[in-house]
C-alpha cells in the first residue's frame, strides 16, 4: 500500500522534480536524514517527459487528500465536518445500538447548553440532500467561473523571484565571511557585528517570502482543487444514488440549521 501511495504522490510521474529531498548529516558516516526544513529545497518542472498528465495527477492528490480527511470507508461521514447554524461541530450518535430499530443520526454537540435550534439528522437525509443538490448545480455555469477563478488566482508575485535571488546573494555573502573567518584573522567582534547583520537581513527576507510563497502555493492548492472538481463534474453527470466518491472529493462541509441542510462545496459556493 505505501509503494502504491508514494507512486500516486511522487512528483516525478508528472514529469517535475523536487531537489534536495534528503542531505547527508554526517560526511564521515555517509548518514542521510529526511530534509524537513534543514535545507532550502528547489522545485523543477518540466525537468522530464511525464509518465501521466498534470490534470490527472493533480486530482489524484486532491481524491487522497480528501480519502484521509474525509470518510474512513465504513463510515463516510464519521470524520466530515458538519457543522450546525450556530457553529458547533455535529456528533454521531447511535440509537436502538442493539436491535432492529438501530439509526445513526447528527446532532449539535451543545445542543443542550447554547439551546441551538439545529436540527438532528440522519445519514440518509444527508445522502439524500447531497444527491439532490449535486443534480442542481449548473455545470456550464460553473466551468465559466471556474476558468475565471483560476486566471486571477494562477498569478505568480514577481517580488518571490527577486526575493529568492536576495537571499541566494545573502548566504553566499554569510559563507564568505566564515570561510574568510576561518582562514584569515578578523577582529571576533567586527565578525560578529557582520555576521549577526546578515544573519538579520537573511531572517527579514526570509519571513517576507515565506509569506508571498504560502500565499502562492495555498492559491495553486485551491487551483488543483477546483480543476478535480470541474474533471468531476465533466466525467458524472446527474446521479440516482448517493456516492461516496463524489462527496469526499465535491463537499467541503454540511451545514445545519433548524429547517435545512445546506452543502457547501469546496470550491466555495453552498447551495
Amino acid at each position: 500500500m505505501s509503494t502504491i501511495r508514494n507512486i500516486l504522490t511522487n512528483e516525478k510521474y508528472k514529469g517535475d522534480c523536487l531537489l534536495q529531498k534528503g542531505y547527508t548529516a554526517d560526511f564521515l558516516t555517509k548518514k542521510r536524514k529526511t530534509n524537513n526544513g534543514e535545507l532550502p529545497q528547489y522545485y523543477i518542472e518540466d525537468d522530464h517527459k511525464s509518465i501521466i498528465d498534470k490534470e490527472t495527477f493533480d486530482a489524484v492528490q486532491v481524491m487522497t487528500k480528501s480519502r484521509d480527511s474525509s470518510y474512513s470507508g465504513k463510515n463516510i461521514l464519521s470524520n466530515k465536518n458538519i457543522r450546525a447554524e450556530c457553529g458547533s461541530a455535529f456528533g454521531r450518535k447511535v440509537w436502538h445500538s442493539n436491535d432492529k430499530y438501530r439509526r445513526v443520526i447528527y446532532r449539535c454537540n451543545k445542543k443542550f447548553e447554547n439551546g441551538c435550534k439545529s436540527m438532528t439528522v440522519d445519514e440518509e437525509m444527508i445522502k439524500s440532500v447531497f444527491v439532490e443538490k449535486y443534480n442542481q448545480i449548473n455545470r456550464k455555469e460553473y466551468l465559466k467561473n471556474a476558468e475565471e477563478i483560476i486566471k486571477v488566482l494562477d498569478v505568480k508575485d514577481e517580488k518571490i523571484d527577486i526575493l529568492r535571488e536576495k537571499i541566494k546573494n545573502i548566504v553566499n555573502r554569510i559563507n564568505e565571511l566564515v570561510d574568510r573567518n576561518a582562514t584569515v584573522k578578523m577582529d571576533q567582534e567586527e565578525y560578529r557585528k557582520k555576521h549577526e547583520k546578515l544573519i538579520k537581513e537573511y531572517e527579514k527576507l526570509k519571513a517576507e517570502l515565506d509569506t508571498k510563497e504560502n500565499e502562492y502555493n495555498d492559491n495553486q492548492n485551491r487551483i488543483k482543487e477546483i480543476k478535480s472538481y470541474v474533471a468531476t463534474l465533466r466525467k458524472c453527470n446527474k446521479i440516482n444514488e448517493f456516492s461516496e466518491e463524489l462527496f469526499a472529493m465535491l463537499v467541503d462541509k454540511v451545514v445545519v440549521s433548524d429547517n435545512e441542510i445546506k452543502i457547501r462545496w469546496r470550491d466555495g459556493r453552498e447551495a
